[in-house]
């Protein structure tokens, strides 16, 4: 059986989803509902294409730690 904060967090997401705007301001807004729903640092949501996955929004709790990340990962996507 789910819990109850599954059920609220749910229902949240449905009610953004489901709401007229923007596709990126709905996905960072779900990405924010997750991300207090569960105490997560950063949240994000990708897009996956056939050729490439892309970030399509995200939530942070604190931007260095966004910002630890993407220096720790730049060397995994340097180009030639």
């Amino acid at each position: 059986m789910r819990g109850a904060l599954f059920e609220i967090v749910l229902e949240q997401l449905e009610l953004v989803v489901s709401s007229a705007g923007i596709r990126e301001q709905k996905a960072r807004q779900a990405a924010e509902i997750i991300r207090k729903a569960r105490n997560y640092r950063w949240v994000g949501i990708y897009d996956v294409l056939e050729s490439e996955i892309a970030l399509n929004a995200f939530a942070e709790e604190d931007v260095r730690f966004l910002k630890q990340c993407a220096s720790a990962l730049e060397p995994l996507f340097a180009r030639s």
